[in-house]
């Protein structure tokens, strides 16, 4: 017989008897199973009031899929995935009208000319054989681009400057690299489907691990060392939280495999700026800048109609379809969003994105260096990597680029880079501009990825009029976030005509 000890008040009375400790015991789990009832029947009310939101939602077919004549069709944002939706619509023959709240066009490319160059704070290059979508406006509107002169490095946590192609064989042997490549291979091989998937929709089961945990089951975590400052300095969070298929859509545009083994891809720059391409493209569509869509409100379940767009809170505008192109978790601001989207659009992460054009001395140009130590959850505020993009003299001009904790200011991030450029030898100055990107690369979960998030979301296009595009549905890239808007309007509005 096992006894408890339960004490009065602090008075030390001690209760040893048997029958007193079983009456207690049952006492207690009759408690439990009363609340484990009323909680349960809580859970129940709640996910059958989602069940039914969801159901009312979906119910009917999408009720512009089948149409013979042309549309009148809104987008919100001007971002890669807006303007390429606008695009592909306007070759069908569609009215298209393009809402952008900012006073330019590009969405998360930003550039600022300087001299005969420009300093990128959002997209930064592109590799030849993976953006034939971005580059195939480049040779339409005649934009250019160049190799860029800048070396890739990435400073590893000994404080040594190692080149990127350099890396792996600067830690492992030869025999382990061969293996990673054997296992790189299979990877690509195996996930090949997905890879080339414009979307994120019908997940293998393992694109659900954390990438670190993926790489190593499937023998690539070599792989995962070598990229991960990378990602983190491109803004894609960490390795060890993020899932597996996020990255392993875009690990072939860093990682290829040549006739040597691993190869990094080769980045090239748009000397005018990437946000030049953007404005091209612009310019041949009916976009209206400072017009803050503020309302949408759209047909009733059951019956067809116009949505209506309010913008800046007065203009009301009428079209036969929306194709929205901004973070799904801003969405609920502006759309008449049923409880079971409020939900699911919530679901959806983001990071603080901070960039910072600094001024420094000692830091060498010319150079893009991604920092290995601050690629971990723990070092976030860190600097990820930053771009000597050009040769400007003594004085070095460049951007660094930080994950940051939404609560830290601009003030005490700039303190986190002038710490890290002093651990490189470098003499920080000062901050000549910042911009933070509030929303960057939107993803879900391990476990809401595994429970089919993206299927869910697949299905609610074209209900009541409304389609969703951007990298909210694919992974964060301009390239990813074009193909996948531009194979929602191909699947939903038919071929170009």
């Amino acid at each position: 017989m096992i006894f408890t000890y339960i004490h009065f008040g602090g008075s030390g009375d001690t209760i040893n008897q048997s029958k007193d400790k079983l009456d207690i015991y049952f006492l207690i789990n009759k408690l439990r199973r009363s609340v484990m009832k009323r909680l349960a029947c809580l859970i129940f009310v709640l996910l059958s009031v989602c069940l039914l939101s969801f159901i009312l939602s979906v119910r009917t077919s999408p009720l512009w899929a089948a149409h013979q004549e042309p549309l009148r069709v809104a987008v919100v944002g001007a971002g890669a995935a807006g303007l390429t939706a606008a695009r592909t619509l306007t070759e069908q023959g569609h009215e298209v009208v393009v809402f952008e709240k900012e006073n330019r066009v590009g969405g998360k490319v930003f550039s600022i000319p300087v001299g005969n160059n420009a300093l990128e704070f959002g997209a930064v290059l592109v590799t030849e054989d993976d953006y034939p979508i971005i580059l195939g406006y480049a040779d339409e509107f005649s934009i250019p681009t160049i190799p860029s002169p800048a070396d890739f490095n990435i400073l590893d946590e000994f404080g040594n400057k190692i080149a990127l192609q350099d890396f792996l064989r600067s830690r492992y042997t030869e025999a382990e690299i061969a293996a990673a490549e054997n296992s790189y291979a299979v990877v690509l091989d195996q996930f090949a489907e997905f890879i080339d998937a414009p979307g994120l929709v019908s997940l293998p089961d393992d694109l659900s691990l954390p990438f670190a945990e993926f790489a190593e089951r499937y023998g690539i975590s070599l792989v995962e060392d070598w990229m991960k400052a990378l990602l983190t300095g491109f803004g894609y969070s960490y390795s060890k939280t993020v899932p597996a298929a996020y990255y392993v859509k875009f690990l072939p545009f860093l990682v290829n495999l040549g006739p040597s083994g691993f190869e990094a891809g080769e980045g090239r720059i748009f000397p005018n700026g990437f946000q030049s391409l953007f404005n091209a493209l612009a310019a041949t569509l009916d976009v209206r800048l400072n017009s803050k869509v503020t309302h949408i409100r759209r047909p009733s379940f059951s019956e067809p109609g116009k949505v209506r767009i309010t913008v800046n809170g007065i203009k009301r505008h009428w079209f036969d379809a929306v194709v929205i192109a901004t973070p799904l978790n801003v969405v609920p601001f502006f759309l008449d969003v049923t409880p079971f989207e409020v939900w699911l659009f919530t679901r959806m992460q983001s990071v603080r994105y901070f960039v910072t054009l600094f001024a420094a001395l000692g830091v060498k140009q010319e150079e893009i260096l991604y920092f290995h130590e601050n690629a971990n959850p723990e070092r976030i505020n860190h600097v990820g990597g930053w771009v000597v993009p050009f040769d400007t003299g003594n004085l070095a001009l460049g951007n660094a680029y930080q994950i940051a904790e939404r609560e830290l200011s601009a003030w005490e991030l700039e303190m986190m880079l002038a710490e890290d450029m002093w651990l490189t030898g470098g003499w920080y100055l000062d901050a000549l501009y910042q911009k933070e990107w509030p929303n960057y690369f939107p993803h879900v979960g391990c476990h809401l990825l595994a429970l089919g998030f993206y299927d869910v979301m697949d299905g609610m296009q074209g209900r009541r009029g409304t389609y969703f595009v951007g990298s909210s549905l694919t992974f964060e890239s301009v390239e990813h976030a074009a193909r996948q808007a531009q194979s929602v309007i191909l699947k939903h509005f038919g071929e170009k005509r």
